[in-house]
């Protein structure tokens, strides 16, 4: 972002403005055939799942592993049955609005509304799963449902009938305390831009100058923060930059006419670019890395996101315009991708690396950094110092074929879950990574936080790293080789050719007790650290546990860049050291990946570990 003098002005001032009025806020559905017709399928399609006895959605549970303890059945989620409600107000026919009231009113009753309560002002899940029930409670359901329930508010008011429009503002209300009672950090993207939207118009609706006031200087802090770091917190993610793009564009179309705007739209430009930047246009993805990612394969969804915002003079399709528009906000979309940063939806010509500084000094002493390497037929980007985390993308490529698309990436299961535990350290040069994997013992298991454990033990019956593969596959040959005295797997296509080379691998300074395994399907290679009778361990106790691998991708044909017989490891009491060369355009570059192998704290093990190409600091940005 670009800390313009007229912007740092816009914000000095923007904290004297008086609140504005309700009545100057926009409101109104943009109609149009095409987009009506998108939004009657998409409500269609959502019939089936209406209980009519529960006035909320029904459908089979899923989660991403923790907040809820409930393991499978049918369940009525809360969030998204207010977004149904939202829906059938903007269909606007009679039947739609009495089913929307009626679910709305369900939905209010779920809040919880005691003030001694530490949960007051959210909802869980669901109805099968009350608050007290939940492991832990998501406080970020007052941030999601507090946005939907301002759609309703300001677009249908008039619909909701004197008694539940006053319920649906104390609602509103007890929402926006517990968000600012809550005070997220500008640090947790999307959740602290969705927060400041709710506070801000709860401020403008029920003429709480107290919270508007907050939620300005909330986003001012929110801009501030992201110019000085140079990116989101939770970067280049799939999900949530795009749950960021949708927050900014109602803060732009809700706020933009204030002394707010400018600012507002900065952050709007700078969001589309940090997304555009790695999308590759050939397999119709987003390029790692991924700082939090729920389907590995860009979901249709983020693709009909993307098309939506193109302009309508730009000749662009990725898919038909009526499965486009078939969802549940069609006639609320406003957004649109700014006319500078179109050209990323081009396919590339040629090669292009975007690079990017996440974090200056985030992994003290070291920069956080993406590499991403964006070839004709692949794309392949990495973070320089990550985790495991089920949400997490550290290392990822995707690339095209006559079949369809598909991926690889790295992860680390424990008992066939992804370990959160898990520390993934790597340096890029083009379309060849050296990536070094240990421990900390300061994270969770399925979670980076809300399951660490105090005691410093853990249990387990597997343990292991994986080069997983996704999207269509069948169609991939398998090599494997131990030539040179390194283990190497080779998978490729009539398109790409990936190489993977493991020079070092030990679970509790055994190297021969580590096992390596093909997945029987084809999906993947293991290296399986632990397998056996379960087993808890303490992290104190265990001795030097990690592996490395070197991994290069190109297109079929292309010339090898690695040489695997300059290939070295060295092990000096608990920390490994891997070099590797990589022949360049111009030049061979040398490259030197050094990280801890004995399980410590996150900071710690960030400290001891580095990298140098040619010598100098790899993870220093120079740019």
């Amino acid at each position: 972002m670009c800390p313009s003098s007229s912007c740092r002005q816009q914000e000095h001032h923007s904290g004297d403005d008086a609140i504005p009025t309700l009545e100057s806020i926009p409101a109104e559905l943009v109609e149009t055939p095409l987009r009506r017709a998108g939004l009657e399928k998409w409500l269609r399609n959502q019939e089936p799942s209406f209980d009519p006895q529960e006035s909320l959605l029904k459908r089979p549970f899923s989660s991403p592993g923790y907040h809820t303890t409930l393991k499978g059945g049918d369940v009525h989620p809360t969030r998204q049955s207010l977004s149904y409600a939202l829906a059938l107000f903007d269909h606007q026919g009679e039947r739609e609005i009495q089913r929307a009231r009626k679910i709305l009113d369900r939905i209010l009753d779920l809040q919880d509304r005691n003030p001694l309560s530490p949960t007051c002002g959210i909802w869980s899940w669901f109805l099968e799963e009350p608050l007290d029930k939940m492991d832990p409670p998501d406080y970020n359901w007052a941030d999601f449902c507090g946005t939907t329930l301002i759609q309703i508010y300001l677009y249908h008011k008039d619909r909701l009938g004197a008694v539940l429009s006053q319920r649906l503002l104390a609602g509103l209300e007890l929402a926006a305390e517990a968000i600012r009672r809550r005070n997220v950090g500008p640090g947790y993207t999307n959740i602290a831009l969705m927060g400041t939207y709710v506070v801000l118009l709860s401020g403008i609706i029920l003429r709480r100058e107290d919270l508007y006031r907050y939620g300005m200087e909330r986003l001012l802090r929110f801009a501030a923060y992201t110019r000085q770091r140079g990116a989101f917190s939770e970067y280049n993610s799939p999900t949530y930059t795009i749950v960021a793009l949708d927050i900014l564009e109602l803060l732009n179309k809700h706020l933009g006419h204030t002394s707010s705007g400018e600012t507002i739209r900065e952050l709007h430009h700078f969001a589309w670019r940090h997304l555009l930047r790695r999308f590759h246009q050939p397999t119709r993805q987003i390029g790692g890395p991924h700082s939090r990612c729920y389907s590995t394969l860009l979901r249709s969804s983020a693709l009909a996101f993307i098309q939506r915002s193109i302009p309508p003079t730009v000749q662009i399709q990725y898919m038909p315009e009526e499965e486009v528009w078939t969802c549940s906000d069609a006639l609320h979309w406003q957004d649109r991708i700014p006319d500078d940063l179109l050209g990323y939806l081009q396919a590339p010509e040629h090669v292009r690396v975007e690079s990017e500084l996440l974090i200056r000094g985030g992994a003290d002493p070291h920069d956080v950094l993406a590499t991403t390497y964006l070839h004709p037929h692949y794309i392949f980007g990495s973070v320089n110092i990550g985790d495991f985390w089920n949400q997490r993308r550290p290392v990822i490529a995707y690339w095209r074929h006559r079949h369809g698309v598909a991926a690889w990436r790295l992860r680390c299961l424990h008992d066939d879950y992804d370990f959160s535990a898990a520390d993934c350290y790597s340096l890029q040069v083009r379309n060849v990574i050296g990536v070094g994997m240990g421990f900390s013992h300061d994270r969770g298991d399925r979670h980076i936080t809300l399951d660490r454990r105090s005691d410093g033990l853990f249990t387990l019956q597997d343990l292991r790293f994986r080069l997983q593969l996704e999207g269509d596959i069948d169609h991939l040959r398998w090599e494997q080789s131990g030539q040179d005295s390194v283990p190497s797997y080779r998978f490729s296509d009539e398109t790409v050719v990936v190489d993977v080379y493991c020079p070092f691998a030990c679970w509790d300074d055994d190297p021969d007790s580590v096992t390596f395994e093909l997945l029987p399907d084809g999906s993947g290679f293991d290296i399986v650290l632990f397998h056996g009778e379960p087993r808890t361990l303490s992290w104190r106790e265990l001795a030097a546990s990690g592996a490395a691998l070197i991994i290069q991708m190109r297109e079929s044909g292309e010339p090898d860049r690695l040489d695997p017989r300059r290939i070295s490891v060295a092990k000096v009491d608990s920390q490994l050291a891997v070099q590797w060369c990589v022949d360049d355009v111009r030049q061979r570059r040398n490259c030197r990946l050094s990280l801890p192998l004995l399980p410590d704290a996150s900071a710690a093990n960030h400290r001891k570990a580095k990298a140098t190409l040619d010598e100098h600091d790899a993870w220093e940005a120079s740019f």
